[in-house]
């Protein structure tokens, strides 16, 4: 083809027709152009075909992720509420004078120290990556873009309160038998091997909980359990957004 149209501008020339050559010159030229542009054009619809496929792809495993992590933060809030919550009549059942002391004297460990199990792989390797940009509709892009912020603004707190656990199962190993687990004021789960009677388990129990220490330490863990139920706000609002945003994109697209 080219040799064809080469021949046809050498006849032109050795013909001295100088108008029609410069004519057909740019004719070939508009040509090659639209060539040009055709080519751009069939290579950008297959990029833009590619990231709508990246992005598709890219939606159903997000959803897919989001949502497992919504089920186990919610599954997390509802233990540190109840904690928080049986936590705050345990301290006010202490503390009643009118209660007689069987029925008050059992050592509090329901702390509610369940982990959130998260995990963000499809979530940080966009991130990494930059394949974020693949994803068209900018408000989901926004919210998956600050997602790590209220993440991380969660996990300082969860942190901070194992920190306190932890020093509180300390607390208690140094001052009860070992291998205990004092759920209720039947005894049945305490280990008696340094005991010889109900009784002096009993007392034990009595002189913990009237401790100012033991109180304190306690209503430091309601107050941190009662923190993370309030930052875990934030996660639950956030959650819904896009969690519904990637189900709206995920339904426009099909």
């Amino acid at each position: 083809m080219i040799k064809f149209f080469r021949k046809i501008r050498y006849d032109l020339m050795e013909k001295n027709k100088i108008g029609k050559y410069f004519k057909y010159a740019i004719g070939e030229i508009v040509l090659v152009v639209i060539g040009i542009l055709i080519a751009l054009s069939i290579n950008n619809w297959n990029e833009d075909r590619k990231s709508a496929n990246a992005e598709a792809k890219a939606l159903v495993e997000l959803l897919a992720e989001f949502k497992k992590n919504q089920s186990d933060l919610m599954r997390v809030y509802r233990i540190k509420t109840r904690a928080a919550k049986n936590l705050d009549r345990y301290l006010h059942l202490i503390n009643n004078d009118s209660v007689p002391d069987n029925e008050k004297s059992y050592v509090y460990i329901g702390i509610g120290d369940n982990t959130w199990k998260k995990q963000y792989t499809v979530l940080n390797s966009l991130l990494t990556s930059g394949a974020i940009n693949n994803i068209k509709n900018d408000s989901l892009k926004y919210l998956l873009t600050t997602w790590n912020d209220y993440k991380d603004d969660y996990l300082e707190q969860q942190n901070d309160y194992f920190i306190t656990a932890r020093d509180y199962s300390n607390y208690l190993r140094d001052k009860v038998p070992n291998k205990f687990k004092v759920l209720d004021s039947t005894y049945q789960n305490w280990d008696y091997k340094r005991f010889e009677s109900k009784e002096e388990t009993q007392r034990l129990s009595e002189k913990i909980i009237n401790s100012i220490e033991y109180q304190n330490f306690l209503k430091v863990i309601g107050q941190k359990l009662y923190i993370q139920a309030r930052v875990i706000q934030p996660l639950k609002n956030n959650y819904s957004k896009i969690v519904e945003l990637l189900e709206k994109e995920i339904n426009f697209k099909k």
